[in-house]
């Protein structure tokens, strides 16, 4: 299915109980981390799983879900890309773009600015940014380090 989530993202069917386990393709109720992408890999992987029509589907994070759990992570990854690009096309660097986005009235009107973690919308951004760059692949584990920092440093800002 990937790469989005990560390198090797993939999904187990079982056909027969229409079951689907989407690993990290799919979080419920928190916000998903994107650390290699791109997001049209994580979107197209969803619209597989609901393609499947799967009564339940095992979530990577969080508890079970329906397609409408699959849907809303659908959601969540069309808002964001749209709404990152958009600032990035304006001239904004990622990590301004994320801080704009969640903290936008848009973004807090939406369904998953409830999910628990919103901070990881500066991971998400920053793999948008390098991905529309042509940079693809992992990154590394200083970058890694890095990333995790600057969204440390926005979630402390959205708890003020």
């Amino acid at each position: 299915m990937g790469p989005a989530h990560s390198p090797g993202d993939l999904i187990v069917h079982v056909p027969d109980e229409r079951v689907v386990f989407a690993g990290d393709l799919v979080f419920v109720g928190v916000t998903p981390i994107m650390w290699v992408g791109p997001v049209e890999n994580w979107i197209a992987g969803l619209d597989r799983i609901i393609g499947l029509e799967p009564r339940l589907i095992v979530p990577g994070h969080g508890p079970t879900t329906g397609v409408a759990g699959v849907r809303a992570v659908r959601d969540y990854w069309q808002f964001v890309a749209a709404a990152v690009r958009q600032r990035l096309a304006d001239g904004v660097g990622w990590q301004a773009a994320a801080r704009d986005v969640v903290r936008s009235q848009h973004f807090s009107a939406q369904p998953f600015a409830a999910w628990d973690a919103p901070e990881r919308i500066a991971i998400n951004s920053a793999t948008i940014a390098r991905n529309d760059q042509g940079e693809r692949g992992r990154v590394s584990d200083t970058a890694r380090i890095r990333l995790l920092a600057r969204m440390g440093e926005l979630g402390a800002e959205l708890q003020r």
